[in-house]
C-alpha cells in the first residue's frame, strides 16, 4: 500500500489510473483541520503516489537527514502567524528494527540518536506556544529463522487458498475456497496448532478488533474469510512468482502486548 505499487511484476498503480484514494475512501486528515498545515517527510517518498493522496492541502517539507528533520520543524514553529498542525513522520527506527531486530545494538544506537535529536528540539521549541505529541504505529518484537513457518512447505493448505497471503506475517488473512474450508480448518488446527490460532474474520469483526464503530461495507472484503494469529514470536510467509525472498528479525501486525504497546508523549512547550 505504501509503495503503492502491485506485489506482483512492482507495477505502479497510480499509473493504472488507481488511486490511493479508491482504495481507503477516506479524504486527507489535514483537508478537515481548520489550521494551516505541513508535512515534513522523507525525501525519497515526499511525492510518492501515497504522499501526494492524502498530503492534501498541506505544504510538503521534504527532509534528509534526522538533523534536517528537526531543523525544519523548528523554522516552521518560528515562522507560524497563526494556529498551525505539524505532522513529522521518521521511518528509521523501524526500518532498523526490521532489518537487525528491536533489541539490536543498532537500534539502541538509533533510539539514543533519537531521544537526542527530540530533547533538543523540545529545547528550542520551549516557550513557543506548540504541543507536541509524539507516538508510533505499532510495537514490534523479533523473530528468526526457526520461528518462520514458510507456506510452501505445507502444500495441502497452500492447494485452498484462492489468492496469497495478505495483511501481516504476524497475522495473516486467508482466502479460502469455499470447498475447501474444512480442508483449511483441519490442517491449521492440526499442523499449526503450536504456532497459530485460527479465527473467522468475521468474528473478529463483530467483537471490534478492527476499531469502534460502524465498519465501512467494503472491510469484510479487505480481511478474508480466516486470519491466523500466530503465537509467541512465530510468523507465516508466502512467496509468489517472480518476488524476491526476504528476512526481517523485527516483525510486527501481531497482537502480543509488546506488539500492540506504542509509545504516547505530550509535551506543552
Amino acid at each position: 500500500m505504501l509503495p503503492f505499487k502491485a506485489r506482483y511484476g512492482g507495477e505502479p498503480l497510480g499509473e493504472c489510473g488507481i488511486r490511493p484514494q479508491d482504495l481507503t475512501g477516506q479524504p486527507p486528515i489535514v483537508d478537515r483541520i481548520p489550521a494551516r498545515s505541513y508535512l515534513v517527510t522523507p525525501a525519497r517518498i515526499a511525492r510518492s503516489h501515497f504522499n501526494r493522496a492524502f498530503s492534501g492541502k498541506a505544504e510538503v517539507r521534504p527532509y534528509r537527514s534526522l538533523a534536517d528533520c528537526c531543523a525544519s520543524l523548528a523554522a516552521i514553529v518560528a515562522a507560524r502567524v497563526s494556529r498551525q498542525y505539524i505532522y513529522a513522520y521518521w521511518p528509521e527506527f523501524d526500518s532498523l528494527a526490521h532489518e537487525y531486530g528491536v533489541g539490536s545494538v543498532e537500534v539502541g544506537r538509533h533510539f539514543a540518536d533519537l531521544d537526542g535529536a527530540i530533547s533538543r528540539l523540545v529545547s528550542k521549541l520551549s516557550g513557543s506556544d506548540t504541543l507536541m505529541i509524539i507516538t508510533a504505529d505499532h510495537g514490534f518484537i523479533d523473530s528468526g529463522p526457526e520461528r518462520r513457518v514458510q507456506l510452501a512447505d505445507h502444500p495441502r493448505l497452500e492447494e485452498t487458498l484462492i489468492l496469497p497471503l495478505c495483511g501481516e506475517p504476524r497475522l495473516a488473512y486467508c482466502y479460502v475456497h469455499p470447498h475447501r474450508r474444512q480442508q483449511f480448518e483441519d490442517y491449521v488446527t492440526s499442523e499449526l496448532a503450536t504456532c497459530t490460532t485460527l479465527f473467522r474474520s468475521e468474528e473478529l469483526m463483530r467483537a471490534g478488533y478492527f476499531g469502534l464503530g460502524q465498519p465501512d461495507p467494503r472491510l469484510c472484503d479487505r480481511i478474508g474469510h480466516y486470519a491466523l494469529a500466530m503465537k509467541e514470536n512465530y510468523v507465516i510467509k508466502d512467496w509468489i512468482l517472480g518476488e524476491k525472498p526476504y528476512q526481517h528479525i523485527g516483525v510486527h501486525g501481531g497482537v502480543s502486548e509488546a506488539e500492540m504497546y506504542v509509545p504516547l508523549a505530550v509535551v506543552a512547550l
